[in-house]
Formats: C-alpha cells, structure tokens, sequence
C-alpha cells in the first residue's frame, strides 16, 4: 500500500511516517498541494492524507481540484 501525506507540518509528517512504518506501508511525503501533485501524476497512492490547513491551497480546496480531475476522481 502507498499513502501520500501531505501537510505543510514537518514533524506532523514525520510522526505520521514513523506510524505507518510500523505497519510496512511506503510512504511519500509533500509539503504542499504544488509539490503534493507531481507525486500523484507519477505514481498514484493508493491512499493521500491532507492536512486542511495550508498555505496557498487548503486540503479541502485540494481535495475537490482531485475528485474533479479525470485521473484522479476514483
């Protein structure tokens, strides 16, 4: 399984990260909805994990732009 977390929080992503390396599951990290998108296009997670409040673009704002995108909808 690959989660994406994305929060602008570093040691939020690191607390998160430490706890799903218990369960084995590979884990990509960004800081932001910019550096969160490129991952996405690469190699979609099977699971992404926002932070709603962020800089720029929230997670919630983030989270419509991917349910509205063709790739990305399901």
């Amino acid at each position: 399984m690959r989660v994406l977390l994305v929060d602008d929080d570093a040691n939020l992503r690191a607390l998160l990260r430490t706890t799903f390396d218990v369960f084995d599951i590979d884990v990509q990290e960004a800081a932001s909805a910019a550096e969160a998108r490129p991952l996405i296009n690469g190699t979609k997670p099977d699971v992404i994990v926002l932070d709603v409040m962020m800089p720029d673009v929230d997670g919630i704002e983030f989270c419509r732009q991917l349910k509205t995108g063709p790739e990305t909808r399901g």
